[in-house]
């Protein structure tokens, strides 16, 4: 149990349903599906509506989750907060993002399309330019890779 403090996560999740005595929230940063119980019961998960959002910290236990601290709860209504919390968090702190292993496949995946682009384009995989040169080449580099 004290291992699954290593393996926290954090940030907004909107409320897909109830299971049983748990809660099933959907991560909208890592978009993975968690399966979530309190240490409080069950009880606390009657004022988290269906397509509502809390603003929480799970830990692992198991093959389940549980709430750690405080818990915000936005309602339905409060979605573009809640999305707008969720594309902060994936600025600041990218690797939450990649917590999802298709996310990080796809993510591959667009790292080699752009450097075969590059390639293509520039006929290698290093570029040196001269100082000066640099911005005219940052915008051809642009004009590729987009």
């Amino acid at each position: 149990m004290v291992l699954g403090w290593r393996d926290v996560v954090q940030g907004p999740f909107e409320v897909l349903r109830k299971d049983g005595l748990a809660l099933v929230v959907e991560g909208l940063v890592d978009d993975l599906t968690y399966r979530v119980r309190s240490n409080m019961g069950p009880a606390v998960f009657r004022q988290m509506p269906r397509r509502s959002f809390i603003i929480a910290r799970l830990v692992a236990v198991g093959d389940e989750w549980m709430l750690s601290g405080p818990v915000q709860m936005l309602r339905a209504s409060e979605r573009d907060f809640a999305y707008q919390l969720a594309l902060d968090m994936s600025l600041r702190t990218p690797a939450a993002v990649f917590r999802n292993p298709e996310k990080q496949a796809r993510a591959w995946e667009h790292q080699r399309a752009d450097g075969a682009r590059f390639v293509e384009f520039f006929g290698t995989d290093l570029l040196v330019v001269p100082g000066g040169a640099g911005t005219g080449a940052t915008r051809r580099l642009q004009h590729v890779l987009s």
